[in-house]
Order: structure tokens, then sequence, then C-alpha cells
């Protein structure tokens, strides 16, 4: 084996022992209290009260006499690998929705990220009627749609729920 068949390898079987780990690896929703639901989407003029999201990054309110919270924007994905595999995967995720009983009003591929701040993470945006789902009932369809999306070795992309009444013109 040359010593470039040799490095490749290596780096392949790093790539697919790093994925093994992340897919054992415990997938949890944060914990919500009412004051992240309210404030979480500041920015947005929608103002969507948050239910549940996956990620380990822990919200903090700003304190101070002229503190606010990151004022959040909606972007473009863009290119992503979830691109290719989102007919299938956006299909298992209604099937996850539908089989909780989640009164689900839509379902987005967003960017979400904290105005002038260049990096925005993948979001699937998940919106339901208001004061339909618990939090707690939240936490278990994300936590099993981000387990769906570590199965396929999309790893960089977190699940949140969010309440929302779609209104058509």
């Amino acid at each position: 084996m040359t010593d470039e068949l040799a490095a490749l390898k290596s780096t392949t079987d790093f790539l697919l022992l790093s994925v093994s780990h992340m897919a054992s690896a415990e997938i949890t929703a944060a914990s919500i209290s009412d004051l992240e639901a309210k404030h979480y989407y500041y920015g947005l003029r929608s103002r969507p009260i948050l239910v549940a999201r996956t990620g380990n990054d822990t919200w903090k309110l700003s304190t101070g006499p002229w503190a606010h919270p990151p004022c959040k924007e909606l972007r473009p994905v863009g290119n992503h690998p979830l691109n290719r595999v989102w007919d299938s995967l956006g299909s298992q995720i209604h099937d996850i929705l539908e089989s909780k009983g989640v009164k689900w009003t839509s379902m987005d591929v967003v960017r979400i990220g904290i105005v002038d701040e260049h990096i925005a993470p993948v979001i699937i945006w998940i919106g339901v009627m208001p004061n339909t789902l618990s939090r707690e009932d939240g936490s278990v369809v994300v936590k099993e749609c981000k387990q769906l999306l570590v199965a396929n070795e999309i790893l960089d992309v977190e699940v949140e729920i969010r309440e929302s009444v779609v209104i058509r013109f």
C-alpha cells in the first residue's frame, strides 16, 4: 500500500470512527425556561415561542440597564449535505410528528443566526399550534428527529420547535 493510500485509509477510518462515536453519543434536548421560551427568538418579527430544541448550548438572558437578548435573523441554508437527503428525511420527520400526535403547522430548513455574526447553524424549524405541545413532549420529539439526522450522518443540524400559526392571504 502506498503512503498516500495508507494516509487516505487512516483519514477515512478516523472519519468513520468519529461518525460512529457521534451516532452513539447521547442526544440531548435543552431544558427550556419560561424566559428562554419567550425571548429565544428575539428579533424575529413573528415573535415565536420556543417549545423545544436540541443542542447543548446554554441560553442566558442578558443583564444590565441596556441589556436585551441577542437579535436573531433567518438566513438561507445554501449548499449543505442535508439538501441531498431532505426529500427522504423530511418525510420521515413528518412521520415522527404524526406518530406523536403533534399538531404541526410548518416544517422549514433555515439558518437562524445572530445579527452581525457570520456563522449561523442549520435548523429544522418545526411550527406547532400554540398551547398544543408541552415542553416535555416537545423534547421527546426533537430528540427523535435529531436521532434520525445522526443516523443519516447529518451531524451539524439542530431541531427546534416553536409555536406558529400559518396565515394564508
